[in-house]
């Protein structure tokens, strides 16, 4: 049986495509960059904590636009 929408669909989710990224590029940046799981680990939290709430209101703010997208689309790619 197919549902009418994706399931998991990566144009819904701010936190995978933006937030991620942005913690990423973070991490990639460290002058003495992680070694080992642990200090990855102990990095990933770092950076997570130093998020600016500006960031993460501002991915709230745009979920209304990403749903009419998608629905715009039928499901589909929208470009987010």
């Amino acid at each position: 049986m197919r549902l009418p929408w994706p399931a998991n669909s990566p144009d819904m989710n701010p936190i995978e495509e933006n937030i991620w990224g942005t913690i990423a590029r973070a991490v990639r940046n460290i002058i003495d960059p992680p070694t080992t799981v642990n200090e990855l680990a102990a990095a990933v939290n770092e950076e997570w904590s130093n998020l600016a709430q500006e960031n993460i209101n501002h991915r709230i703010i745009g979920m209304p636009r990403r749903v009419n997208a998608l629905l715009r689309s039928r499901g589909h790619r929208t470009g987010y």
